[in-house]
């Protein structure tokens, strides 16, 4: 696990840390890159890759679009300079084909001109040289995307294009190049949301809570096309209250095939309670 907001999310870390199970954690060696939240993590081959994301400021640019590479289990970290592609947070990503993935996200100050968004697709076999799929997909430009590979397709689910009820997205799209886009569905069953968990566990999709109208929510929702989805639960994490919802928490899959989730976010605006905890899910 690596960087992240902290501190009710007035601040971002570029902490790294390691479990072998979810339980027991340690912490690795101070990170030479900046601190950062909603970035890129990926492993691709032997080697884990870090990339974009935003640090918590006010004054000038507070988007990436660094890579770093580690392969050694991030104990150190080597810088591979700027990616081509605009500086961005909110970045949707995962590896397909033997490439990293990454697409849409946002850049720029909520405040001032505003925010943009992004529909573009890049990827990347060694984090140095990178390839434009497309500069406008089909789907609307959006931040808090999910990328998966479900089926030998890149799977895009819902997003956000603002914080705010009306601005969530719960669209899913799919491509079997980055490049050509087609859409699978306006109407998957649950609500638009952002923040959202999305794990594939042999070929069935799960989406897990995530952000939507203005409440932090704890349901589960499962697919085997990634067009209708059966709901499954709406207590998460033993969880049954708004209070206890969480958004922004990263999602994993364990060799055994369970969901550990760690961390989070409570809060109905940037700023409020943030989680540590972590729990898994037998399925």
């Amino acid at each position: 696990m690596s960087g992240g907001r902290d501190f009710f999310g007035a601040s971002a870390s570029n902490e790294v840390w390691s479990s072998p199970n979810g339980t027991t954690w340690t912490q690795l060696p101070k990170a030479p890159f900046k601190p950062r939240a909603y970035h890129a993590m990926m492993t691709l081959g032997d080697c884990m890759y870090i990339m974009g994301g935003q640090t918590v400021s006010f004054i000038g640019n507070p988007f990436y679009n660094d890579v770093w590479k580690s392969c050694d289990d991030g104990k150190s970290w080597e810088s591979l300079g700027n990616a081509p592609w605009e500086t961005r947070a909110g970045i949707a990503f995962t590896v397909f084909k033997g490439r990293m993935f990454v697409a849409g996200g946002c850049y720029h100050s909520s405040i001032g001109s505003g925010r943009y968004f992004l529909n573009d697709v890049w990827s990347s076999a060694d984090g140095t040289k990178w390839e434009q799929h497309t500069a406008n997909a089909s789907w609307a430009p959006r931040s808090g995307a999910r990328l998966i590979v479900h089926k030998d397709r890149l799977m895009l689910i819902a997003g956000e294009r603002g914080f705010t009820p009306d601005t969530q997205f719960g669209d899913i799209w799919s491509s079997a190049d980055g490049k050509d886009w087609s859409l699978t569905t306006t109407a998957p069953g649950f609500a638009p949301r952002s923040g959202h968990g999305v794990v594939v566990i042999q070929d069935t999709i799960y989406v897990i809570a995530g952000w939507v109208d203005n409440k932090c929510i704890h349901d589960l929702w499962a697919s085997s096309d990634g067009s209708k989805f059966e709901h499954l639960s709406n207590s998460t994490w033993t969880c049954s209250a708004d209070s206890c919802g969480k958004f922004d928490f990263w999602p994993v899959v364990t060799s055994g095939g369970s969901i550990i989730t760690m961390g989070g976010s409570n809060a109905y605006a940037t700023f409020g309670k943030m989680w540590a905890d972590t729990w898994q899910l037998e399925l």
